[in-house]
């Protein structure tokens, strides 16, 4: 069923989730915390990095990469790309890491085969006192 009130990336629309978000850019709408999310998981079910880097640059250009949902994206885009340096570069840059950002990292070890880092990570997150969402 056809829900035009979803994010295009949500319908499975993911190329023309990029285009449209190209299309913005080139009119030059400034990215949006709530909309850069969506493109990065746009690149990530595209598995394509190097539209997930562009993103990740626009994050960084608009100071985006703050954000805990952006980061999130970018983490779980990176993993699914099968660039885990990458993701956990994105993790370690992180000042504020909140249980998104932990969550994202460590699922995202846990789906690569890596669960000695996941679980790691899950054990450092708890003594840190980030609880998990089960």
């Amino acid at each position: 069923m056809d829900r035009p009130h979803q994010p295009f990336s949500r319908q499975g629309l993911h190329r023309h989730t990029l285009h449209l978000f190209h299309q913005m850019r080139g009119q030059g709408v400034a990215p949006h915390r709530c909309i850069l999310p969506s493109v990065i998981r746009a690149c990530a079910r595209l598995a394509d990095p190097d539209a997930g880097r562009a993103s990740h640059a626009v994050a960084l250009r608009s100071s985006l990469d703050r954000d805990a949902f952006v980061r999130s994206a970018l983490i779980d885009m990176y993993r699914k790309c099968r660039r885990v340096p990458d993701a956990r570069h994105v993790f370690d840059a992180t000042l504020d890491k909140d249980l998104v950002v932990w969550n994202s990292v460590v699922s995202g070890y846990a789906h690569r085969g890596a669960a000695d880092a996941a679980m790691v990570l899950s054990i450092k997150m708890r003594s840190l006192g980030v609880n998990q969402i089960s």
